[in-house]
């Protein structure tokens, strides 16, 4: 009855403990598995930062770049007034301008997908403003000298290169002016774009990194708890085992001591009848 009793006590706690632990790792896996996922939340988006003022910054470069390079041939051709030297000029107007068309069709898929997602677009639509405001000006510096050869022909006051240069000079000088002060808008707002991206997405990684915070310490303290509950079971099985070979002993002694006390009993009874 003993042995009973202390069995289905023993066996009663080892199904709450392991019902107990069940729940607890269960609510462990799904803790431990939304922190990951915030985890990598906050790394993606860390990346995108990163990546967005890496191609931002490789971008103002390129056309910085490609601007000084046409520059150069433009300050080449005014001091010899060299036609090949024009003609250097216009390969690195058309190069520019190969670059600017690329940035204008990345800047359009980077608006389609915002928009897409609802995400605000102003800025954006502001950058490609300055990209298609380039891209004007260079088409119309590279037309300008066919047009003004097609005139040359109707006027023969203009028949000559040496004619038309000092046209030339003028009007590239003033479209070279524009272009830098665009470049120069341009460049300002980058960075003002990416003061607000650091300014916005910073607070929003700090309120997820707090919530992962508070998710990690709960993830340790499901551990702390299924430790503590594996160390008690031991414990209590343990100690269930030593209570049951007690009992057990207890219980054999006690029986020895009936069976010892009817021995004598009868004994005491065949003795005055013998």
């Amino acid at each position: 009855m003993i042995e009973s009793k202390g069995f289905n006590i023993s066996r009663i706690t080892r199904v709450l403990l392991l019902i107990t632990t069940f729940i607890l790792f269960i609510a462990f896996f799904f803790l431990f598995n939304s922190s990951y996922h915030q985890y990598e939340n906050i790394e993606d988006k860390t990346k995108n930062i990163l990546q967005t003022f890496k191609e931002s910054q490789e971008n103002i470069d390129t056309i910085y770049n490609k601007f000084n390079e046409a520059q150069q041939h433009f300050v080449m051709f005014s001091k010899s007034l060299n036609p090949k030297d024009y003609s250097e000029y216009e390969k690195r107007l058309y190069n520019f301008k190969t670059v600017i068309d690329s940035l204008v069709t990345t800047r359009k898929e980077i608006i389609k997908k915002e928009e897409q997602k609802n995400l605000k677009i102003e800025q954006d639509k502001k950058i490609l403003n300055y990209f298609l405001l380039i891209s004007s000006n260079l088409d119309s510096t590279i037309i300008f000298k066919e047009t003004l050869e097609k005139n040359s022909i109707a006027n023969p006051s203009l028949a000559t290169f040496n004619t038309i240069k000092n046209i030339l000079l003028s009007y590239n000088v003033n479209v070279l002016y524009e272009i830098n002060q665009v470049i120069r808008t341009l460049n300002h707002d980058l960075l003002q774009l990416k003061r607000n991206i650091i300014e916005n997405e910073s607070k929003v990684i700090f309120e997820e990194s707090n919530q992962f915070r508070v998710k990690t310490f709960l993830c340790l303290i499901f551990i702390f708890i299924l430790i503590c509950i594996i160390i008690y079971y031991q414990f209590f099985s343990s100690y269930y085992k030593r209570k049951l070979t007690n009992e057990k002993l207890y219980a054999r002694k006690l029986a020895e001591k009936k069976s010892d006390i009817f021995t004598e009993i009868a004994h005491e009874i065949r003795t005055p009848i013998n």
